[in-house]
């Protein structure tokens, strides 16, 4: 998942190879630990999408490559591609050759979210370590030390992150669930069979949301569909996802069965897989929306 440390790690590890103070390890305060902290080290460099751009490019791929056949100035040659699942499919084979013959003396570290959107080829090519979403006791307790939230919120933010660190740090409650009230609102709407035209404008609000990512909304979804299960197994159920909103999402399980909740995650899968292949967010919200209701 996202914001567990993946990068964090694989920054720790360039100081480890690169730091002057200690052996197999990192000392995080000399030279070499804060420049490649900061990124100004010469040998450690970060491939990521260019400013403006959703994938990452042949040229960059093509350019990290002359770079790790250049003489380190210290220790090795260190390219951390993240995240690499965004290599289009010129970068990713490009890249094999490097992985099939990497230049002497350079290290190369491949963070991403979605190993099935690798070539098999790389991806056995490379020794790999898979992260787990954090217990919501340990992202409450990261809170607690960088933040200054309230013990009421820091619980619900370790709830809402959903394993991640990072997504908590960086969480909006108020924003997260005026949100979430909105999807529930609109599938209540679509669940009662409203208007067409009242529907489409929400979803229409909803897409073109200037703070969340499309991607992120749909999770928002998933998440509804998460806990409509979970009040479904009794009335004493958790709610894993929303529990600031039992009373909205157990009004609205009230209205639909196991096999709704089944077949709108079904739909919502299928949008999603849509989506790699550019269909038109409104048109595909639109439609999945519009299928949801029970009359």
């Amino acid at each position: 998942p996202e914001g567990v440390g993946k990068r964090t790690l694989g920054l720790s590890l360039a100081q480890a190879i690169h730091c002057n103070e200690t052996e197999n390890d990192s000392c995080g305060d000399c030279p070499n630990c804060s420049r490649i902290q900061t990124g100004n080290h010469p040998d450690v460099r970060i491939i990521e999408p260019a400013a403006g751009k959703k994938e990452i490019s042949i040229r960059q791929i093509r350019e990290m490559e002359k770079e790790l056949n250049l003489r380190a100035f210290s220790g090795k040659k260190i390219a951390i591609i993240d995240p690499a699942h965004l290599m289009n499919m010129s970068a990713q084979n490009a890249l094999l050759k490097t992985l099939e013959e990497p230049p002497p003396r350079s290290v190369l570290i491949l963070i991403g979210t979605s190993p099935a959107k690798q070539l098999p080829t790389i991806r056995s090519r490379c020794l790999q370590f898979h992260f787990t979403p954090v217990p919501p006791e340990q992202v409450e307790t990261f809170l607690k030390a960088r933040t200054d939230l309230k013990p009421a919120e820091r619980k619900l933010a370790a709830h809402l992150s959903g394993g991640s660190p990072g997504a908590a740090l960086s969480l909006d409650l108020e924003e997260s669930a005026r949100l979430r009230r909105s999807v529930l609102r609109l599938l209540d709407q679509a669940v009662a069979g409203e208007e067409y035209g009242e529907i489409f404008a929400a979803t229409a609000q909803l897409a073109k949301q200037e703070r969340e990512s499309f991607e992120n909304i749909l999770a928002l979804f998933y998440s509804v569909f998460t806990d409509l299960l979970e009040v479904s197994q009794g009335p004493n159920s958790s709610l894993p996802r929303n529990p600031d909103l039992r009373r909205e999402v157990e009004s609205l399980a009230r209205k639909v069965d196991w096999e709704w909740v089944m077949q709108a995650t079904r739909g919502l899968d299928t949008l999603e897989a849509r989506l790699r292949r550019n269909i038109g967010r409104q048109l595909g919200l639109d439609s999945l929306v519009a299928s949801f209701s029970v009359r």
